[in-house]
Formats: C-alpha cells, sequence, structure tokens
C-alpha cells in the first residue's frame, strides 16, 4: 500500500480516539470543530503537506479603504483564520521614498519590496508557523487572509496569492476615513499641532494624494478578481469577499 495511503488509514483510525478524548457534552458543531482541529494537529505533526492545500485571500485597496477591518472580520466569520496585516511588515519593507517622482517616473512597482512578507506566507502555505516582525506568532490555516495594498502587482507575492478583493470606495470617503483615523489614533500624541497636520494632509491630497489615487484605483481594480464597494457595511463587505472566493 503506498505510504500516503497508510497515513490517510492511520489518521481515520484515530477519530475515534480523538472523539472519546475530547468533551462529548458540548454541541455538535463545535465538537466537530474540535475533532478537525486534533487531527489537523496530529496531521501537520507527521506531514506537514498532508493537511491539503492552502488558499491565500487578498484584500487590496488604497489607503482608508477599510482593509484591516474587512479582513479581521473575514477571518471572524472564518473562524478565526490567520492574517497578515500590512502595517506589521512596513519596518522590514521597501518602498518609494519620493512618490511624487515615483508617479512621474512612470510608477514602477518594483519600487515596493517586501520579501519578509513573501517568505512568510511561503511558510503559511507550506504549513509552518512564521513569527512576525515586530514580533508575535502566526499559527497556518486552510485559510491565510493578507492585507495586500497593491494586490498582485507586488510581483514577490503574486504567485502566492489565490484571489484578490479590491476594496474600492470614492475619493472623499478614503480621504475622511484617513483623516478621522489621524484624529483618533494621533490626537493626544500630535496635542495643538492637530490641526496643522490635517491642514497639510489635505494640501497633500489637492497636490499629489489624487494624481495617486486615480492611477492606484484604476491600475488595482484591474488587477483584482472582484471590486467591492468598501462603503457598504462592513460584514455585508467581508461576506462578499469570502463569497466570491467561494469560502462562504
Amino acid at each position: 500500500m503506498p505510504a500516503s495511503s497508510l497515513k490517510r488509514v492511520f489518521f481515520l483510525s484515530q477519530i475515534r480516539v480523538t472523539i472519546r478524548q475530547l468533551k462529548t457534552d458540548e454541541a455538535p458543531q463545535n465538537l466537530g470543530r474540535r475533532v478537525d482541529s486534533r487531527l489537523r494537529a496530529d496531521m501537520l505533526a507527521t506531514d506537514p503537506m498532508a493537511a491539503g492545500p492552502v488558499r491565500v485571500i487578498a484584500a487590496s485597496g488604497l489607503s482608508g479603504a477599510g482593509k484591516t477591518q474587512v479582513l479581521r472580520r473575514a477571518a471572524e466569520l472564518l473562524g478565526g483564520a490567520p492574517v497578515l496585516h500590512f502595517d506589521g511588515y512596513a519596518a522590514v519593507s521597501t518602498f518609494p521614498m519620493d512618490m511624487r517622482a515615483w508617479l512621474e517616473g512612470g510608477a514602477d512597482v518594483e519600487a515596493y519590496q517586501m520579501p519578509q512578507l513573501a517568505r512568510d506566507l511561503r511558510a503559511l502555505r507550506e504549513w509552518r508557523t512564521v513569527t512576525l516582525p515586530g514580533g508575535g506568532v502566526v499559527q497556518p490555516g486552510s485559510v491565510v487572509l493578507v492585507e495586500a495594498p497593491i494586490g498582485r502587482e507586488l510581483k514577490e507575492i503574486a504567485a502566492l496569492i489565490d484571489f484578490v478583493a479590491f476594496l474600492d470606495a470614492p475619493f472623499d470617503v478614503l480621504l475622511a476615513r484617513r483623516l478621522l483615523r489621524r484624529m483618533e489614533e494621533e490626537r493626544e500624541q500630535l496635542g495643538g499641532r492637530i490641526l496643522d497636520v490635517l491642514r497639510a494632509d489635505l494640501r497633500y491630497h489637492l497636490d499629489l494624494g489624487r494624481r495617486l489615487h486615480v492611477h492606484g484605483q484604476r491600475v488595482l481594480a484591474q488587477a483584482a478578481d472582484i471590486v467591492i464597494d468598501s462603503t457598504r457595511p462592513l460584514d455585508d463587505v467581508a461576506r462578499a469577499m469570502l463569497h466570491a472566493a467561494g469560502l462562504r
């Protein structure tokens, strides 16, 4: 009998043992999840690839599109799927230093380099645990969610992504969300300088930000598998993304 068949027989034989070891006075759906979790752990300990293929679902979009919140909600809907957030990799990545020169010079996406994100995605696809750049551990799962603002345009991870949802929103909504986020997260730190900072943000938007948005919106929407209006309620957006990816 082939080794792969022997493994399947072995793991099937463990189902009854696993169920006996777990509490049986709980809801059937909860028991089912616990049995699956225990068996998957046993399989990974023997053969990391035996747990089946991993699907990587990415949310792309401009700043203020709601990627972080949507992925958090999607992870909850999936029962706690692993998530890699863009901000966690910013310190170990390379981005264009002068966005005006980058845009006017042809907007070469090769200026974006995120090797650590690529390594971690590859590890999760192979059912290996990863340690985040800023600390913390992410366990593998059959579905991995990743916040990738430029989606498959980031060549290092293009081949590692199975599905990309571009979260779209009008420019005024994106700007309002960014300004509100700055006020909520940095108000105490900025103190009396908050109005000066907000004024600078608005001037940047009028001078360059809107042109960057127009370019990004066009390129990223074309490169995505689906475009979702992120002005819809958060739960609706998360469910729409998972449904389009064939997960719900």
